[in-house]
């Protein structure tokens, strides 16, 4: 597997940079099955990435990077775990919240079911909440939404309580936190 994501890359970014974020991958416990997709992200980091060693105060360009990979990786996890209470929240919310040895299929159709509905909603959302909702899908606070934007925090805040409303709406209660 690693052979493979090496040579998609090849030409693109330093075999040791890829190296480096297949190796943080498995150190931070990131299941190979989301490999390809978390490298997908972390390419576009990596390729953005500029060492100033004057910036760094000694440290190497890989010690600088690796603490990028750990960053962005950090978060990919935070937002996977957050998606997975999201949908625990959800399934509480319908009674489905047991899940017995034969109900596996059932809770995948579940699942896809519960995708199907946050995308109507999330695409029936005007442009600026879109947008709002993908941030925060993404995982970033409702300061860096508002620094993004270009308002303050009390409007993003605002922004994100209509989201909230609309999704309680349209019976996503348990998508939502707080």
């Amino acid at each position: 597997m690693t052979e493979q994501v090496m040579n998609r890359y090849n030409g693109c970014i330093e075999d040791w940079k890829i190296r480096l974020a297949l190796s943080r991958m498995k150190a931070m416990g990131l299941p190979p099955n989301l490999w390809p997709d978390a490298l997908q992200q972390l390419a576009v980091a990596i390729t953005q990435f500029r060492f100033d060693p004057q910036r760094a105060s000694g440290a190497k360009e890989s010690t600088a990077l690796c603490a990028l990979i750990n960053h962005r990786l950090t978060t990919m996890l935070r937002v996977e775990q957050r998606e997975r209470e999201r949908v625990a929240r959800y399934r509480e919310s319908l009674g489905l919240s047991g899940r017995r040895n034969g109900e596996q299929l059932i809770a995948q159709d579940d699942a896809r079911e519960l995708r199907l509905d946050v995308q109507m909603a999330v695409a029936a959302l005007p442009t600026t909440e879109r947008d709002v909702c993908a941030r925060l899908m993404r995982g970033h606070t409702v300061r860096r939404i508002a620094a993004d934007l270009g308002c303050s925090w009390r409007a993003a805040r605002r922004v994100v309580e209509r989201i909230r409303a609309r999704f309680k709406r349209v019976g996503l209660d348990g998508w939502v936190r707080g």
